[in-house]
Parts: structure tokens; sequence; C-alpha cells
């Protein structure tokens, strides 16, 4: 299965989870079969809450699902209606969450338990 997941850095595997989705500095996509990532940089990730659009820097991008360790309401809305699930990260990195996916013990995140926002 191929993953999204929310970095701070752009270190591949190694790469530490971001803690928010719409502004993490980049996104790491791999598959849980330990083939090399991609790395994207998010242009989005000094917006205020709300006002970012990073799901569109993911457009062209194959992916099956997102693992995050936090994601706002709307954007867990999106990636369903995509047809993609959202994950909660379970792991500080990206390798760890991949072997957790692949294990199958990641749980899903629904639209209800996403960010509404920041007041």
């Amino acid at each position: 299965m191929r993953a999204c997941i929310p970095t701070s850095t752009d270190t591949g595997l190694d790469a530490p989870l971001h803690g928010h989705f719409g502004s993490a500095p980049f996104f790491t996509i791999a598959d849980d079969d330990g083939s090399d990532p991609v790395t994207i940089a998010n242009q989005n990730d000094h917006s205020s809450h709300g006002a970012c659009t990073p799901l569109g820097r993911l457009d062209d991008q194959v992916f099956d699902c997102m693992i995050v360790a936090g994601m706002g309401k709307r954007a867990v809305e999106a990636l369903n209606r995509s047809g993609r699930k959202v994950f909660r990260a379970a792991a500080p990195t990206v390798a760890e969450n991949l072997d957790a996916l692949k294990a199958g013990t990641l749980q899903e995140m629904t639209a209800q338990e996403g960010c509404a926002g920041h007041g």
C-alpha cells in the first residue's frame, strides 16, 4: 500500500512525522514494501489554519492512504471522498508507521476526530 505522510524533514524513511497535515514542510510518499520514498515540499506550510490547500499540492501524486499525527476535519472528508483512508500515526518515523500499516495495526481516523480549527 502506498502512503502519504506529512513530515518535518525530507530524510526519506527516517523522516519524523510532522504534528499536523496542513503545516507540514514536506510530504513523504512511500510504499509499505520499503521501496525508495518520494518527498514533496509543501508550499502551504506557512498558511493560517483553514487557509492552506495542501491537498492541491498532492493532486498529481499516487497514494492509497494518509498517515497523520493530526489533520483537519475537511481534509479527512476530502480524502475519504477520493476513496483514501486516513490513519492515525502510531510511531515517530515514516519507516515505523509503514511497518504498522503493513501489520494492520494503525487505527483509521474519522472526520469527527479531525481538528475543527484553532482559536
